[in-house]
């Protein structure tokens, strides 16, 4: 598994309030460091914490799910040994 530090361009929402029309919005640029557990073409998982259970089943927390067409850049940082 992969640690990795991925960029990526979330959405901003300043609320349903009513404003002048000429308000300025953009995207923030997001830095996110975690696990990769899954990828498609669709989109990627990334995972914060994980353990191995008992059963040998993975347990995770921390997740976020990226749309693959928002990411900037994908920067391996470690090589993750979950049997470490």
């Amino acid at each position: 598994m992969k640690l990795v530090l991925v960029k990526w361009h979330d959405i901003v929402d300043d609320g349903g309030e009513w404003a002048p029309s000429d308000f300025k919005l953009e995207p923030v640029l997001v830095h996110t460091v975690g696990i990769i557990w899954r990828k498609n073409k669709a989109h990627l998982t990334l995972v914060r914490d994980v353990y191995k259970a008992d059963d040998g089943s993975y347990v995770t927390g921390g997740r976020v799910v990226i749309p693959t067409g928002t990411v900037v850049s994908i920067n391996e940082l470690d090589e993750v040994d979950l049997n470490a």
